[in-house]
């Protein structure tokens, strides 16, 4: 019977493909009747999958899921100056993904299980181990393990085109979601201040020896410069050495001694060229200018004016004619001894003057060389000088940062270059499972899973299901 159904059907399908040539299509009406006829098998499909689902659903622990906003601040308000030892977040994308990993690192989630005491925690320690103290708490088995677990539980993404990072944790109780995530922003903006007292510790640390090893250059430099102007005989202040000074002074006297040389030789000239004959006595007291020769001229004048007075009286043999001859014979005499002496005194003035001259050469000649090398011995002295002046200017910039970096130790002045703008508050709702998710999508796959039931029992089935496909199929 089964065989006779079977060439039966053969025969028809040759007759279909025979009638047209062309596969029919199933209408819409057919498709509808289909999902009609098998509604049993979408619906229980459709039941089925809702109760697994319902039943998983039942079974998985909710977890719920805290969320906190922390911003990064690039513009921090120092009191001092102080970028160079302690700078700023810069709030660029590189930076923000390196906070990012700084919120995610191992370090911060240990800082903030043992704050915690989450290894008391069944849900981080389920075995309940203790952490072994004896260990350093990076190599602690225990510890190391819930920091696995902790860190699968935390999320924390950059918001974007924003400096602001959001970081969340999900728990079993929502309590301990929002407490743990809050702890963590805690933590993590303490490790920024920590990170930035050290720096400043490490800084003053460095700037204390810094400073001693500079005082210490500077008074040995100065020592130095001290020691060498001793030795060379150089002099600070206005910068002149001592012989500078020895030059200036023995050039300024050679040429006092070369004018007063000039000027007594000129006299001496003078006279020399004048005659003691009347007729050169007034360029002659004009010349030497001398008190007595004045006084014996005047007295030579009043001896001429009473021979002139009395030589009309008396005759030129008159004893009184020849006593005032005398007197004026004797005051003629008197003046050229005084002009000899005069001019002698001038002679023996230009030697003196000349041979001052000469020894004032000659010192001045020996000075030059002596400052010659007094310069050569000021240029070790300035190299010595500047390289002192260094040492004081770098000191002074070094005790002005340290005064800076110690005002930066005091906590009110510290900022941590980031700020919590939205602390996490404690969920209402689990974030997983999301019950109408699940049970949504499920009901969506229920029916894909049942119209592909139903298609592949449509396949399956050989039969004729009504007078239509057989009319259809045999074109009787």
């Amino acid at each position: 019977m089964g065989q006779t159904d079977t060439s039966v059907r053969h025969n028809i399908d040759i007759i279909a493909g025979a009638n047209d040539g062309v596969p029919a299509d199933p209408g819409l009406s057919e498709i509808v009747a289909v999902l009609i006829r098998r509604r049993n098998v979408l619906m229980g499909t459709i039941a089925g999958s809702l109760v697994l689902a319902g039943l998983f659903l039942l079974m998985v622990t909710p977890r719920y899921s805290a969320e906190t906003l922390i911003m990064i601040e690039p513009k921090t308000t120092n009191i001092v100056s102080i970028e160079s030892v302690v700078t700023g977040l810069s709030g660029d994308e590189a930076t923000i993904q390196s906070e990012v990993f700084v919120l995610k690192s191992r370090a911060l989630a240990g800082r903030v299980i043992q704050k915690l005491n989450l290894h008391e925690d069944l849900e981080f320690n389920p075995e309940l181990e203790p952490i072994d103290t004896a260990l350093p708490t990076g190599l602690s088995r225990t510890l190391s393990a819930m920091v696995d677990r902790f860190l699968q539980r935390l999320i924390v993404v950059p918001k974007d085109k924003s400096r602001v990072i959001s970081a969340s944790f999900s728990s079993v109780s929502a309590e301990k979601a929002a407490t743990i995530i809050n702890t963590l922003s805690d933590e993590y903006i303490l490790t920024r201040l920590e990170g930035k007292f050290d720096s400043t510790h490490r800084a003053n640390e460095w700037l204390g020896v810094r400073i001693d090893e500079l005082r210490g250059n500077v008074q040995r430099v100065e020592q130095q410069v001290e020691a060498s102007r001793e030795r060379f005989g150089l002099l600070g202040g206005d910068g002149i050495s001592l012989a500078s000074r020895e030059l200036i002074e023995l050039n300024t006297q050679l040429v006092m001694a070369r004018s007063e040389r000039a000027e007594a030789e000129a006299q001496l000239s003078q006279i020399e060229e004048l005659s003691p004959d009347q007729d050169n006595n007034e360029s002659l007291n004009e010349v030497l200018d001398s008190p007595l020769i004045q006084r014996l001229r005047e007295q030579e004048s009043e001896v001429e004016r009473r021979v002139a007075e009395l030589s009309s009286e008396y005759g030129d043999r008159h004893p009184k004619m020849i006593q005032l001859r005398a007197e004026a014979n004797d005051l003629e005499a008197r003046i050229g001894n005084e002009i000899g002496r005069i001019v002698a005194g001038l002679r023996s003035r230009v030697a003196v003057v000349r041979a001052r001259e000469k020894s004032l050469q000659q010192s001045l000649n020996k000075m030059k060389k002596q400052v010659a090398a007094a310069n050569r011995n000021e240029i070790e002295l300035r190299a010595l000088e500047r390289e002192a002046e260094a040492n004081r200017s770098l000191l002074a910039t070094m005790l002005t940062r340290q005064k800076e970096t110690l005002s930066q130790e005091d906590a009110n002045f510290q900022q941590a270059d980031v700020r919590i703008i939205s602390p996490a508050d404690i969920p209402l709702q689990p974030s997983f499972p999301r019950k109408g998710v699940v049970l949504g999508l499920v009901f969506i796959a229920a029916i894909i899973f049942g119209l592909v039931i139903i298609l592949i029992l449509e396949l399956l089935d050989d039969g004729f299901r009504n007078g239509d496909e057989l009319e259809q199929a045999t074109g009787v």
